[in-house]
């Protein structure tokens, strides 16, 4: 089973900013690759860094509003099912949304 996350790193934020430095971590450990897609960059996979255990994990700088995404494992989509609220895309794909504030 896939476990998916997005969290902000607070500390990390400038207080005047309005963006966040955001945190997305999943738990794939038969994956070969993961990689993240999203609004924040143009739909153009990111490459996920492999840790111990299983887990994939990346850090990106995010203004502040509302950002879809999905993670890509093994090049199959799979959007964030702890995530709400969920939405589609322009192409009626299901997407996880992340506010940033």
């Amino acid at each position: 089973m896939n476990m998916l996350y997005g969290s902000f790193d607070r500390a990390s934020c400038p207080a005047d900013d309005g963006g966040r430095l955001v945190y997305f971590k999943i738990f794939a450990p038969e994956a070969k690759t993961v990689r993240l897609a999203g609004d924040f960059n143009r739909w153009d996979p990111i490459l996920m860094r492999q840790r111990r255990n299983g887990w994939w994990s990346f850090h990106i700088w995010l203004p502040a509003g509302l950002h879809q995404y999905r993670f890509l494992v093994n090049s199959l989509p799979l959007r964030n099912s702890q995530a709400a609220p969920i939405t589609n895309d322009e192409d009626d794909e299901p997407v996880s949304l992340i506010a940033v504030k």
